[in-house]
């Protein structure tokens, strides 16, 4: 989960020290506000993309068919 985005700027500061090139992330819920979406870009976060779990837009994974797709096999029907 991403919130203010702190943990992500810190690693992509370490990343970088290592050498790395390019960063992204992935994160099931983001909860950053635009200005700590800036922030992350500005630390060299070339993407972040996440779920939609959460109803934010931009760079959302949707969730709609992975849990049709969980509930039909477990069983349950509509």
């Amino acid at each position: 989960m991403v919130s203010s985005g702190q943990t992500l700027i810190e690693a992509a500061h370490l990343l970088r020290q290592a050498g790395a090139t390019r960063i992204e992330a992935l994160a099931t819920h983001c909860l950053a506000r635009t200005a700590d979406l800036a922030r992350m870009e500005e630390a060299g976060i070339a993407a972040l993309r996440f779920t939609d779990s959460v109803g934010r837009s931009g760079g959302s994974i949707s969730l709609a068919s992975l849990i049709a797709q969980a509930i039909r096999e477990h069983g349950w029907q509509e």
